[in-house]
């Protein structure tokens, strides 16, 4: 399930993660506008450390600190594909 909402609470799906660029097939199901907000969101969703980090739970420290690192990856990545960065 995907929330047009950027600023949702939960173990939600972004817009973004099913169309991270521009030219991705599913870009055409969600409006500029909603993408648009989700971009904004992800850009300031950027922690004092220079990382992001994700919304569940976390098994442990280790994994924690694994999926910070996959999560940072995945923004700026998203971020650059859409002018962001």
């Amino acid at each position: 399930m995907v929330t047009l909402d950027p600023e949702a609470p939960g173990e939600t799906h972004s817009p973004l993660d099913f169309a991270p660029r521009p030219g991705s097939l599913a870009r055409g199901l969600f409006e500029p506008a909603v993408i648009e907000a989700h971009l904004d969101h992800l850009a300031r969703a950027q922690r004092d450390d220079g990382g992001w980090t994700f919304n569940w739970q976390a098994w442990s420290p280790v994994a924690a600190a694994e999926w910070r690192g996959a999560m940072t990856v995945g923004a700026l990545t998203r971020l650059r594909a859409n002018g962001r960065a």
